[in-house]
């Protein structure tokens, strides 16, 4: 097959500051094809930074043929052209984090507990596998995420969780290593210890970013984002976090107890592990009796799909922007080595110091994302295009009716409502899941089931009762019979 055939651009699913991503076929011999999404490094982006983003393109290249687990997007292949680079990967059908928790809270609706717990323990997984994961020899890579976030946690509609975008990750063994005062990663995600020393983080924060997560699906709202970036980043710093019983009382305490362990400020109080976070979520999941499974998660994501997934794929490409990057792809060459980079180029607007944010003066923050053309959106996969203003509390379609591209609304229509804690209606979707509606036929056995062995207890227990209260009638006769032989004594 002709090289320029080997990828066939569709549509464009969504542009961010850093990237563009195209829906697209992978051809192999014999007519074989299979849906990628196509990952386009800007072509500004790379004349503007070119040495940085060239190395943290090769970084990315390196670590992402490494990574290979069922919570992580796979990569299938990677290139540069004269003008850009490519990373082509496993494509999702579904929506980020961030569109379902921004639809949930435009229809009112509630945040299921097993399905949040569900989500967190998917992605704990991913990462705990990345954060161990060893080089040929066994020497441990030390890669951090460094941008855990919505935007990043991919949710199918058949219920799978996937972690994407390591392209901000940080490894030991990356050739370029955080510019000092460099921050990577959306500022209301990061960790506390993020704000002071990016370049010396550990695994610990991805793990705070877990529990930012795992807060906002179980708040049904934004745990540090505020008005502006500064704010944000000087919320972060603080990190006081709110208690979610007083938000929803219906979280178990044992669950906010878990998540406050989370995201704990002190990094040395917090879950040292993905699998400790893991486990403890598991556990106590089963403890508590909370449902966790793919097919309920599945089910939300169609319900607020419409169960019209034709209609969420994105913009046809243009004819013109179809050949220039066909002719690209084309052309497409394995990735340069780090060393035929050169220099890599840091000249980027940053503060050298931080410090505490009562010192920090100027809108420092705008001018990193100013310079880098930076959006908190980044990289999106099958979902609205991007919004004018990167405040993802502000939902971009009126409550009840999300959006689509195209402008057309998906009709949804909530499940039931009722009040919580005296304030406006919410929609409850737990009692819809698939698995509260289990087998009508398996919850007669199993309560069937139930009730013979509470009558076998009973019975047990009646016999026990019953040969106690032989046995005592039988001691207190014989001792009545002694004392009466004792006193006919003492009379004589």
């Amino acid at each position: 097959m002709a090289q320029d055939m080997r990828f066939e651009l569709v549509n464009t699913l969504g542009r961010g500051g850093m990237a563009e991503v195209f829906l697209g076929w992978m051809h192999s011999v014999g007519g074989l094809r299979r849906k990628v999404a196509i990952k386009r490094i800007l072509p500004e982006l790379i004349q503007k930074q070119s040495k940085l983003f060239q190395q943290m393109f090769v970084d990315e290249a390196r670590l992402a043929f490494q990574l290979e687990h069922d919570n992580i997007v796979r990569v299938y292949d990677v290139g540069q052209t004269a003008n850009t680079y490519f990373i082509v990967m496993e494509y999702i059908e579904g929506f980020d984090l961030k569109t379902i928790m921004e639809r949930m809270r435009a229809l009112n609706m509630v945040f299921p507990v097993g399905l949040a717990v569900y989500i967190a323990l998917q992605v704990c997984a991913g990462l705990g596998y990345a954060h161990t994961l060893t080089d040929s020899e066994g020497r441990p890579l030390g890669l951090i995420h460094n941008d855990i976030s919505p935007p990043n946690i991919l949710i199918g509609r058949y219920g799978e969780v996937k972690v994407a975008d390591f392209g901000l990750s940080d490894a030991s063994s990356n050739d370029v290593s955080t510019p000092e005062g460099m921050i990577k990663g959306k500022f209301a995600y990061i960790s506390p210890e993020g704000t002071r020393n990016p370049p010396h983080i550990t695994s610990k924060s991805d793990i705070f970013s877990i529990g930012i997560c795992l807060w906002e699906m179980l708040a049904g709202r934004r745990l540090f984002q505020r008005e502006t970036d500064l704010e944000t980043f000087c919320a972060v710093q603080a990190a006081v976090i709110p208690d979610l019983k007083r938000i929803n009382k219906d979280i178990p305490n044992e669950l906010i107890h878990v998540v406050h362990k989370a995201l704990s400020a002190d990094p040395a109080k917090r879950y040292q592990t993905c699998e400790a976070l893991y486990l403890d979520l598991s556990v106590l999941a089963a403890a508590l009796g909370i449902p966790l499974n793919r097919y309920d998660l599945s089910w939300l994501v169609n319900e607020l799909a419409g169960n019209r997934w034709s209609e969420f794929m994105g913009e046809k490409v243009s004819a013109d922007v179809q050949k220039t990057l066909q002719d690209e792809l084309g052309g497409m060459l394995p990735p340069g080595d780090a060393e035929a980079l050169g220099e890599i180029v840091t000249g980027i607007s940053v503060a050298e110091d931080v410090g505490d944010c009562s010192s920090a003066h100027g809108n420092w923050v705008q001018d990193v994302f100013d310079d880098l053309e930076f959006d908190e959106g980044e990289v999106v996969f099958a979902k609205d295009k991007p919004k004018a203003s990167s405040n993802a509390s502000k939902p971009s379609t009126p409550p009840g009716q999300p959006s689509q591209p195209g402008g057309a609304a998906v009709e949804f229509k909530p499940p039931r409502e009722q009040s919580r804690n005296g304030r406006s209606p919410v929609c409850e979707v737990s009692g819809m899941l698939p698995s509260a509606k289990l087998d009508q036929q398996l919850v007669s056995m199993l309560t069937s089931r139930h009730s013979m062995q509470a009558r076998h207890i009973r019975r047990k227990s009646g016999l026990a009762f019953l040969g106690a209260g032989l046995l005592g009638v039988i001691l207190g006769g014989a001792l009545v019979i002694l004392l009466l032989r004792i006193f006919g004594v003492n009379l004589g």
